[in-house]
């Protein structure tokens, strides 16, 4: 299985309160958002995460992760990717076009007004709004952001077609 998310922010506490966070303090969004990724991704599966992943130490952070994580870096992830490879990310890119089963994906942070094979139905997936709209619509441009999303990453018919497969229930704080 693969999956998308961004903008976890872990250790960030000021994120709280920009994004109005249903969390007390940075202690409990950390293992909150720990448990949802666990929730739904497996050891094998694969983890596309679109920058912004935490302030400090994110060795500690992705060893409680599942799955295999491959980092797009964010405005935030400011560490080499040297770094964030001995951390635990397979690998670290910019930008990738990546292929997930019949759909070609264009990943990266900060949302593109118009990105490679826009007119030949590439989607774009992207972070960084967390639960900021994009000024103007874009057909196949979607936030993957756990914000948007419930603090799940999602797999691509999940963010396309807009389901949410979770119970929206907040009752794990």
């Amino acid at each position: 299985m693969i999956f998308y998310t961004a903008d976890h922010h872990f250790s960030h506490a000021n994120i709280i309160k920009y994004e109005n966070r249903i969390f007390l303090d940075i202690d409990e969004m950390n293992v909150f958002m720990i448990k949802r990724w666990n929730e739904v991704v497996q050891d094998d599966d694969i983890v596309y995460y679109l920058g912004d992943f935490s302030f400090d130490k994110p060795a500690l952070f992705l060893k409680k992760l599942k799955g295999r994580k491959i980092l797009l870096k964010g405005n935030h992830d400011r560490r080499t990717s040297t770094h964030y490879l001995q951390a635990g990310f397979e690998k670290v890119e910019k930008e990738m076009f990546i292929t997930d089963m019949d759909k070609k994906i264009v990943l990266s942070h900060e949302p593109k007004r118009i990105w490679d094979g826009i007119h030949e139905g590439v989607y774009h997936f992207h972070g960084h709004l967390h639960s900021k709209d994009v000024e103007s619509f874009v057909a196949n441009r979607y936030n993957v952001g756990v914000d948007v999303w419930n603090y799940y990453p999602k797999s691509a018919d999940e963010i396309i077609f807009g389901k949410n497969l979770i119970s929206e229930d907040f009752s794990l704080l």
